[in-house]
């Protein structure tokens, strides 16, 4: 599932794609080149200027093995007529292979999309690891189900053993694992903490004024028992509605 995200920046997807089909159009002149993807923001649907243009080069294992010694082109961060760039090597035979596409790595990738593809390789491999693991989204939404109903009642400990500051980090540790409840709830894939946050409130089923609820579960006003047991309250009520 494909979200665009929502925010206030002006979007240069256009420019990006552009720049990112001019580049790509050397590298894949380049012999072993399987396939060139393109993600981050302009996967994604909005770029602004505090984005790069990531750019995903698929190789075959000897290219990847040259290219990593010496390469035609840069890798990683640089910069190419003006623009920024984040350039990824990736040895295609292995990515057939790997099993180790994290739920963050399936959520980044989900976005991509293929400027060039021989045989639609890369676009097939992208369907093919973009997908939820036979019982795998049950099994994290129960284990983030239980260790929040566990964590929710150990601030007050910590507030009785004069230790503020645990007090308020276990809610904030409670307060991301109810995010990552919301988007579990949704089908969704956890993005990376980068993230988590903006896409969590964009979900369609979440309680009712997420946003606003769950940004004053994790406001710190000061550091004393009436603030904990104020965060305590608001936490466990958005915790309940979401069992």
């Amino acid at each position: 599932m494909k979200i665009k995200p929502k925010l206030k920046t002006k979007n240069i997807n256009q420019e990006y794609l552009k720049v990112a089909k001019e580049y790509i159009s050397e590298i894949s002149k380049n012999k072993g080149v399987i396939g060139v993807a393109v993600g981050g923001g302009l996967g994604r649907g909005h770029s602004d200027t505090h984005s790069d243009i990531d750019i995903y080069v698929y190789l075959d294992s000897k290219t990847y093995n040259k290219w990593k010694k010496k390469a035609p082109i840069k890798e990683k961060c640089h910069r190419w007529n003006g623009y920024k760039m984040e350039t990824y090597f990736i040895n295609y035979e292995d990515e057939i292979k790997s099993n180790d596409w994290c739920v963050e790595d399936r959520w980044e990738r989900q976005h991509h999309f293929t400027i060039f593809d021989t045989k639609n390789k890369i676009t097939n491999l992208l369907n093919k690891k973009c997908v939820w693991e036979k019982g795998e989204k049950e099994k994290l939404l129960q284990e983030r189900l239980k260790r929040t109903d566990w964590y929710i009642e150990l601030p007050e400990d910590f507030v009785k053993r004069g230790d503020i500051g645990q007090a308020h980090y276990l809610l904030n540790v409670v307060t991301d694992w109810i995010l990552d409840v919301v988007l579990l709830k949704n089908n969704y894939f956890i993005p990376w903490a980068k993230w988590k946050f903006h896409y969590a409130v964009l979900m369609k089923k979440k309680p009712k004024n997420f946003e606003r609820r769950i940004k004053e579960a994790m406001k710190i006003k000061s550091f004393d028992s009436k603030d904990v047991y104020r965060r305590i309250r608001i936490t466990d009520k958005i915790f309940q509605e979401l069992k």
